[in-house]
């Protein structure tokens, strides 16, 4: 018992001196009391180190995922239901010596006479040496000495086949570098390897090669038959030749109504790869300088009015050089004309319509114009006159239109000729026609919706009654976007654009005729938007606020807005909303929009947006701080923190991670333990 300073002993009056009262007994008694409390020390620390040690070396098994458990996963004592711990210790000894003589005099004695089944039990019986408890170890391998003739088995005949091939190059300009092939043998199947020229060596018993360059390659294949089947031939080589298709220019000129400019184009159909170089002469000698182009295709303008020939050299990849040439009248004034009905019975009147183009360089006005009927009546010289074809036939128009240059008082003349252009039976053919209703009009915003009216008329011969009709109608870009088999149609156009309508129609006789009219319909979209910034330049980085404000004459709401901010951030959606630029360049703004219909509409300002780079400023240096107590969680898990395995041994990282959390439990328990010593 430890006694305080508070007793009555320390507080005695009558108290000297500690050793003059209790003497040498009292040291003794101090010193061990010392002792007893440091050997007390020393036997928990020693049962704890020995608890830890015990811990570390308990068996800890890892399943190969990760999970431990205090079991192995398979056990050899435990696995097999025969007694296999007795063969170790009697097996050395005794089987060597039974096994080799035993094994050959049953197995051979029995094969040949007795069926297969026979064999098969006679091989599993083995001798088992006196005292070896195990018979299962040496069953399996007597099982492979049984003899594999089998007594009335059939033997196998070879057969002898032959290794076919065919290879087939392309002679088209889009595939004159393939190579078609194909394999066979006479007999059964056979796996092929095949070696084009170095260049590839596809495993396939057919298929198309494509080559890198043209000449003579060489073709091996190789065949594998399958057993019992010999080839005569196993490898078949072959060359082939792979050449470009023979070049053949061909060109296109039109001169553009009203201009001095042409259109041009190659029409050869070699692809732009096989192509070495394409070289235009547009004015072959007729001017001191020639004008050229090295363009697939495109448009040239003259200077003066005049004939020209066109030409065009081309040169392939594979070196064939060839050239093409066309002639070309420009005089800036382009007659043409159309007419309605082109055909039908007589008699038939057609109305013809000049749609001649005055020169646009000149700006002469055109003042004459001749009509040739082809029927042999005299010439008409009106703008747009009407003519009754009597009798049956077909009949050549033809159009000459002349300007008067006032400046200069010069005129230029030009004629359009259309062969076989207006036909007439004998009254045969109904007469196709169409028109639209009072209430539609051919041209408006989105949706519009147009009534199309029949005005077909029967034959003229036979009267016979219309019992059929078809209608057409394409947009600019060709594809149909309505067909109808009623008399009448009624239909509303969606989408922007021009229109194309036909209508064809079909008597009881099974007599038809068409007629068509181009770009008949004129749609607008009926969806517009824009939209505005704020700022539109400044320092980066620049907040952006964007807004866009639809078209109050939209014809449906709109459902989206797509914002495109130029500098390849994602699209952003919201009629509203700001974006942060956060690099210096112009950047341009796009904006699409898409009604409850899911037509769209795009927006675009170019160069919308300006920043600049904003000036460098040196921040102050951060001092890193440390949050308290981290140094020491730092310290604790680091000492078993390299690595997630012990010396590197797989499975081991269950025993490490235990490892880790022991540590920092008697971490603790010591320092506290020591702790409530004064230590």
């Amino acid at each position: 018992m430890k006694l305080s300073r508070s007793d009555s002993y320390y507080n005695s009056p009558s108290r000297t001196d500690d050793s003059a009262f209790c003497g040498s007994s009292c040291r003794t008694a101090d010193t061990s009391g010392k002792s007893v409390k440091k050997s007390k020390m020393l036997i928990l620390s020693g049962l704890l180190i020995i608890f830890l040690l015990l811990f570390a070396v308990v068996p800890v098994y890892a399943d190969g995922e990760g999970n431990t458990t205090d079991t192995p996963t398979s056990t050899p004592t435990t696995t097999d239901t025969e007694p296999p711990t007795e063969t170790p210790t009697e097996t050395p000894t005794e089987t060597p010596t039974e096994t080799p003589t035993e094994t050959p005099t049953e197995t051979p004695t029995e094969t040949p006479t007795e069926a297969p089944t026979t064999a098969t039990s006679t091989a599993t019986v083995t001798p088992t040496p006196t005292g070896t408890t195990t018979t299962a170890p040496t069953a399996t391998p007597t099982v492979t000495t049984a003899p594999t003739t089998q007594p009335n088995a059939t033997s196998t005949v070879d057969k002898t086949a032959t290794l076919n091939i065919t290879l087939t190059p392309g002679k088209t300009w889009s595939d004159f570098l393939k190579l078609e092939y194909a394999a066979t043998v006479s007999y059964g199947t056979a796996t092929y390897k095949w070696d084009f020229n170095g260049e590839g060596s596809p495993e396939a018993k057919s298929g198309t090669f494509t080559f890198g360059t043209t000449g003579t390659k060489t073709i091996t294949v190789t065949a594998t038959p399958p057993k019992g089947v010999t080839l005569k031939n196993p490898t078949e080589t072959k060359t082939v030749t792979i050449a470009e298709p023979k070049l053949e220019p061909k060109i296109s000129v039109d001169a553009v109504a009203g201009t001095y400019k042409i259109n041009f184009e190659d029409k050869t159909g070699v692809p732009d790869e096989y192509v070495k170089s394409r070289l235009w002469d547009f004015d072959a000698g007729n001017t001191s300088s020639k004008a050229t182009s090295a363009s697939k295709s495109g448009t040239y303008e003259y200077k003066n009015s005049g004939t020209y020939t066109v030409k065009m050299k081309i040169t392939t990849v594979g070196g064939q050089t060839k050239t093409a040439e066309q002639p070309i009248s420009i005089k800036g004034l382009t007659a043409d004309f159309s007419a309605d009905p082109t055909s039908g019975g007589a008699p038939l009147e057609v109305k013809f319509t000049d749609k001649s183009s005055k020169n646009s360089v000149t700006g002469a006005t055109i003042d004459f114009w001749k009509w040739d009927f082809g029927d042999g009546s005299s010439p008409v010289y009106e703008q747009n006159p009407t003519h009754k074809y009597t009798k049956v036939g077909k009949y050549t128009v033809t159009l000459m239109v002349s300007d008067t240059d006032s400046s200069t008082k010069t005129s230029n003349s030009d004629t359009v000729t259309k062969k076989d252009y207006i036909v007439v039976d004998e009254g045969l053919y109904p007469t196709a026609n169409f028109d639209v209703a009072s209430s539609s009009s051919r041209s408006g915003n989105a949706p519009l919706e147009v009534k199309f009216v029949d005005k077909s008329k029967p034959a003229a011969s036979s009267n016979a009654t219309i019992t059929s009709w078809s209608w057409k109608i394409t947009n600019s870009g060709g594809s149909t976007v309505k067909t109808a088999s009623t008399q009448d149609l009624t239909y509303k156009f969606e989408d922007g654009g021009k229109y194309t309508v036909s209508l064809t129609v079909t008597d009881k006789n099974g007599k038809s005729n068409t007629k068509t009219e181009t770009d008949y319909i004129t749609v607008s979209s009926g969806l517009s938007a824009t939209f505005t910034a704020s700022p539109t330049s400044g320092t980066a980085p620049l907040n952006v606020r964007f807004e866009a404000k639809p078209d109050p004459d939209n014809t449906y709401d709109i459902d989206e807005y797509a914002w495109n901010f130029g500098d390849g951030t994602a699209v952003s959606y919201g009629r509203v909303i700001s974006h942060v630029y956060q690099s210096a360049g112009t950047y341009t703004v796009k904006m699409t929009v898409t009604d409850e219909k899911s037509k769209t509409y795009t927006a675009t300002r170019s160069n919308y947006i300006t920043v600049t780079a904003a000036s460098k400023t040196v921040a102050p240096t951060a001092t890193p701080t440390v949050a308290a107590g981290s140094e020491s969680d730092k310290t604790k898990s680091s000492k078993l923190s390299k690595g997630d395995r012990i010396f590197g041994i797989p499975g081991t990282q269950p025993i490490r991670s235990e490892m880790q959390r022991m540590y920092g439990f008697f971490d603790d328990f010591f320092t506290l333990f020591f702790g409530m010593f004064g230590k």
